[in-house]
């Protein structure tokens, strides 16, 4: 993987937990201890992404969440675009 840490890859990919919660007033995920959070990291390295949480966000939010959450970091959009998205 290149060296994106520090870039608007980061902090664009670290959107996405947050507008879930955001928007479906849920986390996208839950971690209990060490083992689970293992689990979680090894999950997100192999390209697994949480669901939309009961199909509660709408399809043009969501679709920007799932884009935020690529796993290739010049797939995610920058930050200007989030911000038009979001309006």
């Amino acid at each position: 993987m290149p060296h994106v840490y520090g870039t608007r890859h980061v902090t664009v990919v670290l959107l996405s937990p947050n507008f879930t919660q955001i928007f479906s007033g849920k986390q996208p995920w839950v971690v209990r201890g060490p083992a689970e959070l293992g689990t979680f990291i090894n999950n997100l390295q192999n390209g697994e992404r949480p669901s939309n949480p009961g199909n509660v966000i709408e399809a043009r939010y969501w679709g920007l969440i799932v884009q935020c959450w690529s796993a290739a970091p010049d797939s995610r959009p920058v930050i200007s675009d989030v911000l038009k998205r979001l309006q």
